[in-house]
């Protein structure tokens, strides 16, 4: 297994559609990248519809719109720092 760290709307994508990829961690706090419109990007690639989401927020999130776009799950930096052990094991 490997973590690689990707910036940038366009590397998103391309590295989304990767093979090995199996598990997508967006940053809600990121300037660079509109969460929602990068998910459903994400799921209307056929490859990419089982991949698991996650998107990690600091502040507040519209939790709504966010999981109509196809995320998996969200999450606040906290708690994932207290779950990250059990997040990367599959």
């Amino acid at each position: 297994m490997s973590i690689e760290e990707t910036d940038g709307y366009e590397s998103v994508i391309k590295n989304s559609k990767a093979v090995n990829v199996n598990l997508i961690i967006i940053d809600n706090d990121s300037k660079n990248i509109d969460p929602v419109k990068l998910i459903r990007e994400i799921r209307n690639d056929t490859g990419s519809k089982n991949k698991k989401i996650i998107l990690l927020y600091s502040d507040s999130v519209n939790r709504n719109e966010i999981f109509e776009a196809g995320c998996d799950s969200i999450m606040s930096k906290d708690e994932f720092k207290r779950v990250i052990n059990n997040v990367l094991v599959f």
